[in-house]
């Protein structure tokens, strides 16, 4: 709705519509039913979705604490849009590259985390995130997405290690 940066020179003041909706979380809880992948809503959702994490991974200049969950998602206006709120958010991020692939990291891990919550029906008595994805039953190709996606960390937390034993040796060989 609004932005000022002249009342305080310290702070950017925005100023914007609370949007109301429903948790998506309590949604699916009271209907008792969960989401299809082969539904129109679940990819459009998941595509909305996807556009927000970028967001926050590329735009945001602070740091998330904790994780988004389904608890976060709110969906309102006959279920167009989709709305993450309650996100605490913390300290200012670093903007070096290795710290910048955790973040990236994470949200593929939270945006993964998100749709598994989506299509699975006993979510919450989950002992592994790879055990439900492995018994679920959807389409091949959107499994190892979001497998990908779950082990993404993996990958940075390889090349953090590569980077480091380069770091060192490149130090002994002086």
């Amino acid at each position: 709705m609004g932005f000022d940066d002249v009342s305080n020179e310290d702070y950017n003041l925005y100023f914007f519509d609370i949007k109301s909706g429903k948790a998506l979380q309590q949604l699916l809880r009271e209907t008792g039913q969960v989401l299809r992948d082969d539904q129109h809503l679940f990819k459009f959702w998941a595509k909305e979705l996807l556009y927000a994490f970028k967001d926050i991974t590329y735009r945001s200049t602070y740091n998330i604490d904790g994780d988004i969950t389904l608890k976060n998602l709110y969906i309102s206006d006959l279920g167009i849009k989709i709305v993450l709120k309650k996100i605490k958010f913390g300290a200012l991020r670093d903007e070096n590259v290795d710290y910048h692939l955790q973040i990236e990291s994470k949200m593929l891990d939270n945006f993964a985390r998100v749709l598994i919550e989506m299509l699975a029906e006993d979510y919450d008595n989950i002992t592994s995130i790879d055990d439900i994805l492995s018994n679920m039953e959807i389409d091949p190709e959107l499994k190892c997405i979001l497998y990908e996606c779950l082990h993404a960390k993996d990958k940075v937390s390889e090349k953090e290690q590569e980077n480091y034993e380069a770091d060192i040796n490149q130090f002994i060989l002086k």
